[in-house]
């Protein structure tokens, strides 16, 4: 009989120290090149539920550079994906952890009649005994657990890159209203000079009454498009400050150039680097966390054993004993099968997943490339013809309204098509520059690598 469970013991312990082995899978994801030269925030190791964000607040003229950095290291969103990474850290910890031995107390033959009367032949077994993973349940939980964590990582990498061009456009939008502010106070301060230029016709009898009010309906309107512009800059200000963080914007303007625009590169040249963005970049790892899962499952269908030695004590002979004892549980109806069947098929449609992706990066940076074409070609079109044009037309009609060669109505109209010219510069240079950043997001690069 000793020999028997000897025997036995040693095939149980083989077999343990066979699952016990686990490799090491240390795969991360891999900074791209957009913004990676910036600092970004690491949560702590530790489990600090409200971390203090890192670095001040931009205050003064603040710089695509300051906006950017502030925003990588006190982003909330980017801050809560940095602590998720460390989440999936803490679960590959965990998922390499053998499991708890057991102690148990059985107390037989006490309490009954005639001579189990009492505890005079009680029998008292104390036993420990170790659950035994087989089919190597634990080097699948590992593994799945860390391939859960590179893929923790990639979705860190994307959000990184998310707040980049969210910042970038943010920033952009401000410099637009802070212009759309500018040339809107220009016009007030041109229908005022138009006002005053009336009253003067006005009082030497050259122009009726009616162009007095015609010049102080006009100042009207652009004193309400100054409003409406100021009230478009605080609402842009507010956005830019949001993405570090800031409940208000505490910096005092915005410093950058929109002019001169570079020509957009090819489409065939942004389509060759799609590969590099990270929601597409991560399929390989999505494969690998599925792959494992799958392994998993498999393994989780095997049943582990249950051994261990034990004392026991006999009170009527006054003697005490070993014992061994081992337990199997017999997959009968429970064999992992819908876990097993789940994990085939998130592996078999990862395909379609990866083929649906490609198909929307493709689409988006293919809308964002016409729209960056568009943009371009209206600013340099209006920069180069229509505003020399319209500011020409401008200063003659101006020029012969006061030697009465033209009427108020002309002025009013040549005003109205200069500002509106400048105005739609502005808005293709703002079209230009969040295309622009949409692009950087989608090859997940500076536009100027694609060139």
């Amino acid at each position: 009989m000793r020999s028997i469970c000897a025997l036995f013991g040693a095939c149980i312990l083989l077999l343990a120290r066979a699952a016990l082995g686990a490799n090491d899978v240390t795969s991360q994801a891999t900074p791209r090149p957009l913004g990676a030269d910036l600092p970004v925030y690491q949560a702590p190791p530790g489990g600090e539920s409200a971390p203090a964000l890192e670095g001040s607040e931009p205050e003064g003229v603040v710089h695509l550079s300051d906006a950017l950095a502030a925003a990588l290291l006190r982003s909330p969103e980017l801050t809560s994906f940095a602590f998720e990474l460390r989440a999936s850290e803490a679960r590959v910890l965990q998922a390499g952890q053998r499991r708890n031995p057991e102690l148990s107390l059985e107390l037989e033959d006490v309490a009954g009649s005639g001579d189990f009367r009492g505890f005079r032949e009680a029998q008292t077994t104390l036993q420990l005994s170790q659950p035994i993973e087989l089919g190597g349940k634990r080097k699948a939980r590992i593994e799945a657990a860390a391939r859960a964590h590179s893929l923790a990582g990639w979705d860190y990498e994307a959000r990184r890159l998310d707040v980049f061009s969210e910042t970038a456009r943010s920033f952009v939008d401000v410099l637009v209203a802070q212009e759309s502010v500018a040339l809107a106070r220009a016009g007030v301060a041109l229908a005022a000079a138009e006002g005053e230029a009336a009253r003067d016709r006005l009082r030497a009898g050259l122009a009726p009454e009616v162009e007095v009010t015609r010049s102080e309906v006009a100042r009207s309107s652009a004193e309400t498009a100054l409003a409406k512009s100021e009230h478009a800059l605080a609402a842009a200000r507010q956005r830019l400050a949001a993405q570090w963080g800031g409940l208000g914007a505490r910096f005092e303007r915005a410093d950058g150039a929109l002019e001169p625009l570079s020509p957009p590169p090819p489409l065939e040249s942004l389509l060759g680097r799609l590969a590099e963005n990270p929601d597409l970049a991560r399929f390989e790892a999505e494969g690998r966390e599925r792959d494992a899962a799958l392994r998993l499952a498999r393994a989780q269908a095997i049943p582990d054993v249950r051994f261990g030695p034990g004392v026991r004590r006999l009170e009527g002979p006054d003697e005490t004993a070993f014992v061994l004892g081992a337990s199997l549980p017999l997959p009968v109806f429970d064999r992992n099968q819908g876990a097993i069947a789940e994990a085939e098929v998130r592996r078999a449609k990862l395909s379609s997943e990866r083929r649906a992706v490609e198909t929307r990066l493709a689409s988006e940076l293919a809308a964002a490339h016409h729209a960056l074409v568009a943009a371009f070609t209206e600013a340099e079109t209006l920069r180069a013809r229509t505003l020399p044009a319209t500011e020409a037309s401008l200063r003659a009609v101006r020029d012969g309204y006061r030697r009465g060669r033209f009427g108020q109505l002309e002025v009013l109209d040549a005003q109205r098509s200069h500002f509106g010219a400048r105005a739609d510069h502005l808005r293709a240079l703002g079209e230009f520059h969040r295309s622009r950043a949409t692009l950087e997001r989608l090859i997940a690069a500076p536009l100027e690598a694609a060139r």
